[in-house]
C-alpha cells in the first residue's frame, strides 16, 4: 500500500498538512513519551514483570521492601538522567570550560548521561535484582531461520491474509501521516535549507523497506518525531545574539506597527549583527534562554547523508551488542523517554500557546519583550485561547482513543488524518475573521510570518 501511495503521487498532499495536524500529532507523541515513562517507574515499585506468583499471592514484607527499594532507585536513576540531559542542553551558554568541550556536551550530553548512570546504577549492591534491567533475547543465540520468515509467508491461511488487510490499511496511513510530517518538519524553511526535498522518493523507499524488513522479520522504519526535526537542528549552524538588541533592530525592520499599533512591540527578526557559534545546539534552535537574553537562531544546516547512514549502521550494530544492552536498567529507559517527550516540545507553537494561556494575564507583556510568534500581535487574544482549546480538545480525544481504546486504539491513525480536511475546511469557517493570522502557509517562526495552524 505504501508503494501504491508513492507511485501514485500520493504526496502532493504534503500541502495539505499544515502546523495545526503536524504539532498536534507532535504533541501526542510527547504526551504518549511521557505517559510510558511515568507508568514505567510506578511499574518499577511492583512485581517484576513475569514474576511467579506475582499475581497469585500477595507479596510479603521482604519482597515489598526490596520492590520500594528497587522503586526508588529506579526513579533516582531516571531523574539523573533527565537532569542531566536537560542540563547538557544547555552546554553552549555555560561559563565554564572550553567553547569545543561546551559543544561536545550539548551534542552528545543524552548518550554520555545514559553510559554514566548505567555505571551508576551498579552502586546499588545491597538489595537484589535492583535495579532492574533490560530484558532481550540475544542475538548471538538466533539462528539463520529467525531472519528467513519470508519462507513461511504460505503456511498463513487466506483469511488470515484478507484480515490483515484493515490494519495494513491503518499502518498505510500512518505511515503516510507520520513520515510525511516528519519529513515536512525537518525541512521547515527555518532551516534555510538548499537542497530541494523528494518526498515521493523518499516515500518509495520507505514502502520498499518495509516490504524488506517484513520478508526479514524485522520491524519497519520510518521517519518520526521528535527525531526528524531534532537531527535537522542537530546539523545547524547556529548564531546566536542577544535578544534586546534584535528587540530593537526588528522594529526599525519588521512592518507590523500598522496592523499591531495597540498589542506590543513588534517582535524580533535574525540580524546580521551577530556572533556566530558553529555546531549544534539541539533544542536551543529557535529559543530564549531561561533569562531572556539570547536567542539561537540557525544560519545553514550542513545537508549531508552521512549522519542518518551512521545512525542506521549501529542500529545493526546494536543487534550484536544485547549482552551489553543488558546491563542498561529499564529505568534509565523511562528517563529517556520523558527526555524525548520534554526535547520535542520547544519550537512548538502548540506548546506555546498552552503556556500563554497559564501565565498570569498581568505578566503576558513579558512574552511580547522577548522573541515571540506574530500571531500574538495579529490574533486576538481570545481567538487564540479559542483555537488552542479546540486543538488540546482534539488532542484529549486521540489520546482517549490511544490510551483506552483496547482493541480499536489501533485506528487512532485515521482521527490523526481526518485533522488535514478539518484544518482545510472547517476551521475556516469557525476563525473567519482570522483566517489570515492563523492560517498562513509556511512553517516559519519569524515575527513577519503568521503561524500556520
Amino acid at each position: 500500500m505504501v508503494l501504491a501511495l508513492a507511485l501514485a503521487d500520493a504526496c502532493r498532499l504534503i500541502d495539505k498538512f499544515t502546523r495545526f495536524a503536524g504539532e498536534l500529532f507532535g504533541m501526542l507523541i510527547a504526551v504518549l513519551f511521557m505517559q510510558v515513562g511515568v507508568k514505567g517507574i510506578i511499574k518499577e515499585f511492583g512485581a517484576p514483570h513475569g514474576a511467579p506468583g506475582a499475581v497469585a499471592s500477595p507479596p510479603d514484607a521482604a519482597t515489598r521492601l526490596a520492590n520500594t527499594a528497587n522503586g526508588l532507585w529506579a526513579l533516582v536513576l531516571a531523574a539523573a538522567l533527565l537532569s542531566a540531559s536537560l542540563a547538557s542542553r544547555r552546554a553552549r551558554h555555560w561559563r565554564f570550560l572550553r567553547g569545543w568541550a561546551r559543544g561536545a556536551l550539548a551534542d552528545y550530553g543524552c548518550p554520555l548521561a545514559f553510559v554514566a548512570v548505567t555505571a551508576l546504577s551498579f552502586a546499588l549492591r545491597a538489595v537484589p535484582g535492583a535495579p532492574r534491567r533490560v530484558t532481550t533475547p540475544n542475538t548471538w543465540e538466533l539462528g539463520p531461520s529467525s531472519f528467513l520468515v519470508g519462507g513461511r509467508m504460505a503456511q498463513v491461511p487466506p483469511e488470515f491474509v484478507a484480515a490483515a488487510l484493515v490494519p495494513a490499511l491503518v499502518i498505510a496511513v500512518l505511515f503516510f501521516f507520520d513520515h510525511n510530517v516528519s519529513s515536512q518538519m525537518a525541512q521547515q524553511k527555518e532551516f534555510n535549507l538548499r537542497r530541494p526535498p523528494a518526498y515521493h522518493y523518499d516515500f518509495l523507499l520507505l514502502g520498499l523497506l518495509t516490504l524488506l524488513c517484513g520478508l526479514l522479520g524485522l520491524p519497519p522504519v520510518n521517519g518520526v518525531l521528535p527525531q526528524a526535526p531534532m537531527h535537522t537542528r542537530a546539523l545547524a549552524t547556529l548564531k546566536a545574539q542577544a535578544a534586546k538588541a534584535a528587540t530593537k533592530q526588528a522594529a526599525s525592520q519588521a512592518n507590523l506597527t500598522e496592523t499591531a499599533s495597540a498589542r506590543g512591540p513588534p517582535p524580533p527578526r535574525a540580524g546580521p549583527s551577530a556572533g556566530k557559534e558553529d555546531g549544534s545546539n539541539g533544542g536551543d534552535a529557535l529559543l530564549v534562554d531561561g533569562r531572556g537574553e539570547v536567542e539561537v537562531l540557525p544560519l545553514e544546516v550542513n545537508e549531508q547523508r552521512v549522519s542518518a547512514l551512521l545512525q542506521s549502521l549501529f542500529v545493526a550494530v546494536a543487534l550484536a551488542l544485547t549482552p551489553a544492552i543488558r546491563l542498561v536498567p529499564t529505568s534509565v529507559l523511562w528517563g529517556y523517554f520523558a527526555f524525548m517527550s520534554l526535547e520535542s516540545l520547544p519550537g512548538s507553537q502548540f506548546w506555546e500557546r498552552l503556556l500563554l494561556l497559564a501565565t498570569d494575564p498581568k505578566r503576558r507583556h513579558v512574552v511580547l519583550e522577548r522573541p515571540h510568534a506574530a500571531y500574538l500581535q495579529l490574533v486576538p487574544f481570545r481567538a487564540v485561547a479559542a483555537f488552542t482549546a479546540l486543538q488540546l480538545a482534539l488532542l484529549s480525544g486521540v489520546w482517549a482513543l490511544t490510551t483506552f481504546g483496547g482493541v480499536a486504539s489501533f485506528l487512532f491513525p485515521l482521527p490523526i488524518m481526518a485533522l488535514v480536511p478539518l484544518r482545510q475546511y472547517a476551521l475556516p469557517l469557525i476563525f473567519s475573521r482570522h483566517a489570515g493570522g492563523m492560517g498562513g502557509a509556511g512553517l516559519q517562526r519569524q515575527c513577519h510570518a503568521a503561524p500556520q495552524f
